[in-house]
């Protein structure tokens, strides 16, 4: 569908009331800015009620399409690879594969803030002491 509306073919674009990224291209697709373009009008429809900040649109664009890129990123990590012999993973293995990489990235966040906290104490002891 996405591949038809970026030809201009009769395809309909992003339906507003049932919105799907195209998570196989780019941020910069024809479908992508399309959906990016509704939540930006949906977003200024409810800015004053949210209390958001008035700022430019292209703040608020930049937000959406960063946030996308992050999404993005974690849909692809969660798609099934081809194995070291060929063989594509099972779904198990995806699940497995993700679980670990949150369990490294956990373990290097903790790291950094055992670091964080050290160093502090260390600057608020030589404060002290001087």
């Amino acid at each position: 569908m996405t591949d038809h509306f970026a030809q201009g073919d009769d395809a309909d674009g992003p339906n507003a009331n049932d919105l799907r990224f195209d998570m196989r291209g780019d941020a910069s697709s024809e479908w992508n800015q399309t959906v990016f373009r509704i939540l930006l009008e949906a977003l200024n429809a409810k800015k004053a009620d949210w209390g958001l900040p008035d700022m430019p649109d292209a703040y608020f664009m930049d937000l959406i399409s960063e946030k996308f890129l992050r999404v993005r990123a974690y849909w692809r990590s969660a798609q099934r690879k081809v194995k070291d012999d060929g063989e594509m993973e099972s779904w198990d293995e995806v699940e497995s594969r993700l679980a670990q990489e949150q369990d490294t990235r956990g373990k290097a966040a903790r790291q950094n803030e055992r670091r964080a906290n050290v160093s502090n104490v260390i600057v608020n002891s030589y404060t002290l002491l001087t």
